[in-house]
């Protein structure tokens, strides 16, 4: 079935209609109401008043598709208009439209003061806002400013539940559809706090982390470098270290155990070797030297393995060390051999 679309059709008035008054705060009222409870296609275009319910079930002949106020009329747009009824309205049979809108509709705790319920097409029935414009001239091409006719019912709507007093309670999920809305921009406001304070909170967790991760690394890193500057520790063992344990890496460092650094300095401290300095290469230079030919080769194999990041302790380490030590200067090798309590002589032929 083709259908059809009335736009701008006048159907209600500033002023005072079957005795009730209405204000353009009361056409506002109507027009907050219908958007606010999403009324777009549900209030319904019929023929006619029914004020005592006695045609309940008759079809619907169009729905107002939307609402607004123009200075002091209030305003609609209807849809889906079956296009036999349009030609009806075309043809003059129903020339004017009536307003029927429920006054002080409950919803919870709060009240409406007015929902437009329903808009009926009038044809030998007269109008109560006898100022609106027809809606035969918006179907014959007419350019009046806007066209409609107008008047007011305080019919009661099947949509909402029966009369409470002088309100009319909304049935639950109209309250629902309003409260919704009503919640909606406290909601919106909300969320937009929560993720801004969600924001600044992950900032300040990783500026925390950040100063807590650096703090731990320093520490770690200044007893290294105390530990090498006092010659109690080897660079090599430091840089093994810090390879080791990932000291750069801000997840690892959290994780490295302040006993454990003191156990790894305590096991590497290197005893005397302030008070020691040689170039295992050779024996010459400023170096102090010991007395006699074994104690040359004792103090040489000692800083040898130290330099190689062993301990004295450590009998394959001295083997090894002892090796290189007698390879790599023959003439000390054959004064050892011969006697290593001679007294040693790093200059002799």
């Amino acid at each position: 079935m083709a259908v059809k679309d009335l736009k701008g059709a006048e159907i209600l008035k500033k002023g005072t209609w079957n005795g009730q008054p209405f204000s353009v705060s009361d056409l506002d009222a109507i027009v907050s109401s219908f958007e606010t409870l999403g009324l777009r296609g549900k209030v319904p275009l019929k023929f006619g008043h029914d004020a005592d319910h006695k045609t309940d079930g008759q079809p619907a002949y169009g729905w107002v598709d939307r609402l607004w106020r123009d200075g002091e009329t209030l305003m609609a747009d209807f849809a889906s208009i079956p296009e036999r009824v349009y030609e009806f309205i075309q043809d003059g049979m129903y020339k004017n439209v009536s307003v029927e809108v429920i006054k002080g509709v409950k919803a919870g705790t709060r009240v409406i003061p007015w929902v437009l319920d329903a808009v009926a097409l009038l044809g030998a029935d007269q109008p109560a806002v006898g100022t609106l414009k027809d809606l035969q001239g918006l179907t014959l091409g007419r350019k009046p400013a806007y066209a409609g006719g107008a008047r007011f019912a305080f019919t009661q709507a099947r949509k909402f539940s029966t009369n409470s007093g002088d309100h009319t309670t909304m049935d639950e999920n109209q309250i629902k559809a309003l409260i919704e809305a009503a919640l909606k921009p406290v909601q919106d406001a909300n969320a937009a706090v929560v993720t801004k304070l969600t924001a600044k909170n992950d900032e300040l967790s990783a500026t925390i982390v950040k100063m807590t991760t650096d703090t731990k690394r320093n520490g770690i890193k200044a007893k290294f470098e105390r530990a090498v500057e006092n010659e109690e520790l080897l660079p090599a063992k430091r840089d093994q270290f810090y390879k080791f344990a990932r000291i750069d890496d801000d997840a690892a460092v959290l994780h490295i155990a302040d006993a454990d650094v003191d156990a790894y300095l305590k096991d590497n401290k290197l005893e005397g070797k302030k008070a020691v300095k040689l170039s295992t290469r050779d024996g010459g230079g400023d170096e102090k030297h010991a007395e006699t030919n074994g104690e040359e080769v004792t103090r040489r194999v000692e800083l040898r393995v130290v330099d190689m990041g062993g301990k004295v302790d450590d009998g394959v380490a001295l083997a090894a060390a002892t090796r290189y030590v007698l390879s790599s200067d023959r003439k000390l090798a054959r004064a050892y051999i011969e006697n290593p309590r001679d007294k040693y002589e790093p200059n002799a032929a």
